[in-house]
């Protein structure tokens, strides 16, 4: 993940580098074991649909609110302990989040959320160019 995609400490940046961005990014650290059928199969099918839900490489793209929707799901799960998947843990012992790392995103994610939820306020941009042709 670099720098200028999302705003985040050093901390953070760490924990998401760590057990997310695997997933949920464009710098895939693609092991052994995801070039063999069948496991490649679900090692693929799990990045993609990570990447389709957030991928982190693609921030600065996303319009304001639907940041603010992402960094409440990310919230989300990891106060509820959904991410990251057990099946990922279970291959990726460095993965696991402790309790006060999972506190650390998630304290991150709501002040970043806020942050965003305010910037929205007083410069709201269209959803993306599609919508502002239509709009137009």
């Amino acid at each position: 993940m670099k720098a200028e995609e999302l705003p985040v400490p050093s901390d953070v940046k760490s924990l998401l580098g760590r057990s997310c961005v695997n997933c949920h990014s464009d710098q895939t650290t693609w092991p052994w074991y995801s070039y063999v059928a069948p496991v490649s199969w679900f090692v693929e099918r799990d990045v993609r649909r990570g990447r389709d839900r957030l991928n982190l490489s693609q921030w600065p793209e996303y319009s304001l609110k639907r940041q603010e929707r992402l960094l409440a799901d990310i919230a989300s799960v990891v106060k509820n302990r959904e991410m990251p998947l057990p099946q990922y843990v279970l291959l990726h012992r460095e993965a696991k989040l402790s309790d006060s790392e999972l506190e650390t995103v998630y304290r991150w994610a709501r002040l970043e959320r806020r942050r965003v939820k305010a910037a929205s306020a007083i410069s709201p941009r269209p959803e993306n160019a599609m919508q502002r042709r239509v709009s137009q």
